[in-house]
């Protein structure tokens, strides 16, 4: 029974965090920018896409003490019926960006593994912003005449973050960067 209390009395407490900080808006956004769906050169899919982040001040504080963030997204390739899409191909990929204080520079480390250096802020969310072709490892079955529906969404992974800083971040306005699904129509045969 003193169990059931505790457990139930920190669940109570939580959701009234949470709604506390529901009130206040969010303090940064991530959104899609130039999100297109052309043919790969292999064969395969590309998606060609930018993250137009503004942090919030309490991320931006985060990353200036030293703080690595890591942007995430989920690309995901669904055979589309009637009514619903089955799920065929996903993909994960990952931007890494940290502030380096002895150089006084901002790290932007891409999914396709190259690094960048940045003097100002404002320079790499430029170049983040910018549209890159995310390829994805997934091709229709040759002559397939199939609809294809192929989703796009990216986040800031809360998960990456050091562990004392997930919880609160969990229940934090000012961690949540999320960009939405994006979604687009793919012809099987048109590869």
């Amino acid at each position: 029974m003193a169990f059931t209390m505790r457990a139930l009395s920190a669940i109570l407490l939580l959701s009234l965090l949470a709604a506390c900080d529901a009130e206040r808006p969010a303090g940064g956004h991530l959104q899609l920018t130039g999100g297109a769906v052309r043919a790969a050169a292999a064969g395969g899919i590309d998606i060609v896409a930018g993250l137009d982040l503004q942090l919030s001040d309490t991320a931006s504080e985060a990353v200036q003490q030293g703080l690595e963030l890591t942007l995430a997204a989920e690309a995901r390739v669904g055979r589309r019926h009637p009514g619903w899409a089955w799920q065929v191909y996903a993909r994960r990929f990952e931007w890494k960006i940290a502030y380096l204080p002895l150089s006084r520079r901002y790290r932007l480390l891409t999914p396709d593994g190259r690094t960048a250096t940045y003097a100002r802020w404002r320079h790499l969310t430029t170049a983040l912003a910018e549209p890159l072709p995310l390829t994805l490892d997934w091709h229709p079955e040759t002559g397939d005449p199939a609809v294809y529906q192929v989703q796009f969404k990216a986040w800031l992974d809360r998960q990456k973050l050091p562990s004392p800083l997930r919880l609160p971040a969990l229940f934090s306005r000012d961690w949540q960067h999320a960009s939405g699904w994006s979604t687009w129509v793919w012809q099987g045969g048109s590869g």
